[in-house]
């Protein structure tokens, strides 16, 4: 299959120049190998975040290490999944080539964090 040419958006670009990606060009280079895959823009953050109130860690904080990171993880896999499953309509077996995994596997997974996608 011929990969197909994602071409960001003027409005994408502008956003991404916002970004302080401070990863540096790895950072910048997940998230475009991302928007490659996934073939949907993933969320940015707000590059200039109040005080308080720009960080996906602010509310994991107040929580025992091992409970802020499971949090932490399946928020990644509902995005993740979400993104997935819209890039490739629903289709489960389409999702699960793009990320690499089993169908089986992400199937468990969509069903578990009651999502909806096609058998």
């Amino acid at each position: 299959k011929i990969p197909t040419l994602i071409v960001p958006s003027a409005e994408l670009l502008a956003e991404l120049q916002k970004q302080r990606w401070a990863g540096n060009v790895r950072e910048l280079r997940n998230y475009l190998e991302q928007l490659a895959v996934l073939q949907v823009p993933p969320p940015l953050r707000d590059p200039n975040p109040s005080a308080g109130d720009g960080s996906a860690f602010d509310d994991l904080l107040e929580r025992p290490w091992r409970e802020a990171k499971q949090e932490l993880v399946e928020r990644f896999e509902r995005q993740y999944l979400e993104a997935a499953l819209q890039a490739s309509d629903g289709n489960v077996a389409q999702a699960a080539r793009h990320a690499g995994v089993d169908r089986g596997t992400l199937f468990r997974s969509i069903r578990r964090l009651g999502l909806r996608g096609d058998d």
